[in-house]
């Protein structure tokens, strides 16, 4: 087999291959077990037995060891030259975010609950420059693929089994001890709802994962049916497509749904077709998109949008939080504190803004904010120039999906997800260091 990465002509390097294999494998497990919101680390009980270990999340304190594996694995690649592949405009404004959470840390009018997420953000930070520093010096690229391809069919099989009697099985479990158990609110809408969330907090997570894992899986899936023929690589890849529609349904996510919509009409956009064929297909695919949108969520929308109000909620008391300190911020994590104090009577308590733009300036006020924003500007951008020249598609479908997790996270807390937090940065590292290559017809033969 061919290299799944775009410089598959070039010679196999063994240490890369290695660290991509390292990196990969944490970023993989990330997935499965540190779905939950760093700003609810500690609620997390370290696992008793195997079984536990297994099954439920682990604290994130496990992660942080995990990152500095793949650190220490990634130095042959970071000591084979000097220069910075990251764009300098990018890397100032990513540093100068960082550099203003630490003075909002040490600022915050919670430090115990703002100091576990500065750590988070060095862990984001971290990613992000082995992304580029590191990742995109490996030769040999097809370990860290798999792996992440791997940790995502491991997420829509338990998905799969959450649908079939898994959520079912755990309700009738837990009511049926009940007796002195004590479960937060949250956790007992969560189970009590027939919407999956697999290994992520809850079903809006799973969406996100689904928007920046799936387009670079499908390539993937195609690559590795190719071995069968073209009918293979059609057949495989379809196959994951209609698994990770069924899970994103299965996940009720509207935003979700609406931002994949989005995401397919930028590939029919860009699809090697005439034009009218291609405008045909984005119509239809628009066309069918909204009506099943309208089908599957006619309940929820003759109901009244709940989740849009709520949304609304958070978003104000976030403009709130910014201009009641604007320059320092409350803080990471600090709008938990400002809701607490603005939120109506009726309305339920929240941890997170749902928008991680307004939440940096809860957080660090309106340097955190510019700088944060500043940064997903001009990297998305840079990252769209590049493609431009770029005829691989591979790193298209990457692209893809980071620009969907993004655009996630000004409806969502995605940032202060783990899980797959670690995994964007890391992938927009490595796009951003990316080489354009010769305009040729791009293609998604097998390997």
């Amino acid at each position: 087999m061919k290299s799944l990465s775009p410089q598959a002509a070039q010679p196999t390097s063994p240490r890369g291959a290695a660290f991509a294999g390292v990196f990969g494998l944490v970023l993989a497990l990330g997935l499965l077990k540190f779905g939950n919101p760093v700003i609810l680390d500690a609620l997390v009980e370290t696992p008793r037995s195997l079984a536990e270990w297994r099954v439920f999340a682990w604290p994130l304190r496990f992660a942080y060891p995990l990152l500095l594996v793949a650190l220490v694995a990634a130095l042959p690649l970071l000591l084979l030259r000097a220069r910075l592949e990251l764009p300098p405009t990018c890397l100032l404004l990513v540093l100068s975010w960082y550099a203003w959470q630490g003075v909002a840390t040490f600022t915050a009018v919670d430090p115990a609950v703002a100091a576990p997420i500065f750590l988070h953000f060095t862990a984001l930070v971290v990613c992000l420059l082995l992304g580029a520093q590191a990742l995109s010096r490996a030769e040999e690229l097809r370990t860290f693929w798999l792996c992440l391809a791997a940790g995502l069919v491991v997420v829509l099989g338990l998905a799969a089994e959450q649908r079939f009697g898994g959520l079912e099985a755990t309700r009738k479990m837990i009511f049926e001890n009940a007796q002195g158990l004590t479960l937060a609110p949250e956790y007992l809408a969560r189970i009590q709802s027939n919407r999956v969330f697999s290994t992520l907090v809850y079903p809006n997570a799973l969406a996100g994962a689904l928007l920046l894992l799936l387009p670079p899986t499908l390539v993937l899936a195609h690559r590795v049916g190719g071995r069968y023929g073209p009918l293979g690589a059609r057949t495989l890849a379809a196959l994951a497509a209609l698994a990770g529609i069924a899970v994103l349904v299965w996940s009720g996510s509207k935003a979700g749904w609406l931002l994949a919509l989005g995401m397919v009409l930028v590939v029919l956009a860009h699809y090697p077709i005439p034009r009218r064929a291609r405008l045909a297909a984005g119509v239809l695919v628009a066309v069918v998109g909204l009506a099943s949108f309208g089908w599957l969520y006619a309940a929820k929308l003759k109901a009244g949008a709940t989740s849009v109000s709520a949304r609304y909620d958070y978003w104000n008391a976030a403009v709130t939080g910014i201009l009641e300190r604007p320059v320092l911020g409350h803080g990471p994590g600090g709008f938990k504190g400002v809701y607490s104090r603005v939120k109506r009577p009726e309305s339920e308590m929240a941890q997170l803004a749902h928008n991680d733009y307004l939440q940096q300036g809860v957080d660090s006020g309106l340097p955190g904010f510019l700088t944060y924003a500043g940064f997903t500007v001009a990297a998305l951008l840079r990252v769209l120039r590049f493609r431009r020249q770029h005829s691989d598609v591979l790193p298209a479908a990457v692209a893809l999906g980071v620009f969907g997790w993004f655009a996630q996270g000004m409806v969502e807390f995605g940032l202060y997800l783990p899980a797959t937090s670690w995994i964007a940065f890391a992938l927009l590292g490595w796009l951003l260091a990316q080489k354009p290559s010769p305009a040729v017809p791009s293609s998604v033969t097998s390997p």
